[in-house]
């Protein structure tokens, strides 16, 4: 895991509390799922198990999506079991604080294309993702240089 001084933490941390979206926040251009409790943000990124790490042990996976409908998609099949987890836009700023948590956290990203399926993809990989994205719209395509898949259950 890559350490992180005070200083990078608190930045961090203040950035994460800045840029949370809201219910109904529009994604520029991903989404995700944070936990909510009513319609305050608790600032809980949704994250699951699936990535095999040596010794039996599993990493961490966050999820984008690439349009909110693959989002609300997601959210429905989580909610039956967990309905506080809920579909919120992820704007620049708010991915910047994403990218850097998954980074130094040592979690795997995943763009979700669908609530069976999602594609592992590298951190430096995303501003040419979203570039593309705003150029083309969203489609598997984009995601073809990706070194692997990860089904998710």
């Amino acid at each position: 895991m890559t350490t992180m001084t005070q200083e990078q933490i608190d930045s961090m941390r203040k950035l994460w509390e800045e840029h949370q979206p809201n219910l109904g926040s529009a994604g520029e251009p991903f989404y995700t799922l944070m936990k909510f409790e009513g319609e305050r943000n608790l600032g809980e990124i949704f994250a699951y198990p699936g990535v095999t790490l040596s010794f039996g042990r599993q990493g961490m996976v966050v999820p984008l999506f690439p349009t909110e409908e693959i989002a609300r998609e997601c959210e429905s099949a989580i909610r039956e079991s967990d309905p506080e987890w809920r579909v919120v836009g992820v704007s620049e700023a708010f991915l910047e604080a994403v990218l850097a948590l998954i980074t130094y956290q040592e979690i795997t990203l995943v763009i979700g294309v669908s609530p069976s399926k999602s594609i592992v993809c590298h951190t430096d990989k995303v501003p040419e993702l979203v570039e593309n994205m705003r150029e083309h719209g969203f489609s598997e395509d984009l995601l073809a240089s990706a070194p692997a898949e990860s089904e998710q259950n």
